[in-house]
């Protein structure tokens, strides 16, 4: 069974093997998409990836604002 995402809506499709290469209708939007090869395939991640917003006053925002007007000084004075 060849699991990927839907070009259109984003959502899971799931096809037997033989249908590698092929194109399949999403059964939530109903759109057609190809189905993958199965040798470009990944695995899926359950959620996408969100950065991490830095809080003011952590060590890692004081260290981003101590490089950036680093930066400016030398920009500056070169």
């Amino acid at each position: 069974m060849i699991t990927f995402r839907c070009a259109h809506c984003s959502s899971l499709v799931q096809t037997p093997d033989h249908k590698a290469g092929r194109p399949v209708s999403c059964k939530k939007c109903q759109k057609v998409s190809v189905c993958p090869p199965a040798s470009f395939l990944v695995p899926l991640r359950p959620e996408p990836l969100s950065p991490k917003r830095r809080q003011v006053g952590s060590p890692g925002f004081l260290a981003t604002l101590g490089a950036i007007g680093v930066a400016c000084v030398i920009w500056v004075l070169v």
